[in-house]
């Protein structure tokens, strides 16, 4: 993995340097460094992220944390199953109707006895309190990644 992330680096940018398991690139080398394990276009790329429709939602009982199971209408890919931190809220009800973002070929798992095929996108607050990751304006569900960044 290290290797292929050194790979990367050196066709991204042509002057990387490896110092001490981290990457330097540019001019600015000094003072910016990136991880050895970069993650590149390509592998950006192989994730499915698609927009969907949060259509269900309920508490997830059995789980180690506060969770809910929602299920997702991904538009020709049918309804998946994802389960997200319940963000200190009881029932989900307010999340159904959301446009979310979702990632679609990843292993099913099973979590807390659900079976989960896609994993929303999420960050966490201040205080560590799961955000999801919404659509700037309504687009058709099912739809993926803008493919534009390739040509850059």
């Amino acid at each position: 993995m290290e290797s292929r992330a050194l790979e990367s680096a050196t066709r991204l940018a042509p002057w990387p340097q490896r110092r001490s398991g981290v990457v330097t690139c540019g001019p600015c080398s000094d003072r910016a460094t990136i991880p050895a394990a970069v993650a590149t276009l390509e592998d950006l790329l192989v994730l499915d992220v698609r927009v969907g429709t949060i259509v269900g939602a309920r508490p997830l009982r059995g789980a180690r944390r506060p969770m809910l199971a929602l299920t997702l209408a991904l538009g020709a890919l049918g309804q998946r199953q994802s389960c997200v931190d319940s963000g200190g809220r009881e029932t989900g009800d307010d999340l159904v109707g959301l446009q979310v973002a979702a990632v679609v070929n990843l292993p099913p798992r099973r979590v807390a006895g659900f079976d989960v095929d896609a994993q929303i996108l999420a960050v966490n607050d201040l205080r560590g309190e799961s955000v999801l990751l919404l659509p700037e304006r309504p687009v058709e569900d099912g739809v993926g990644l803008a493919r534009g960044l390739e040509a850059s």
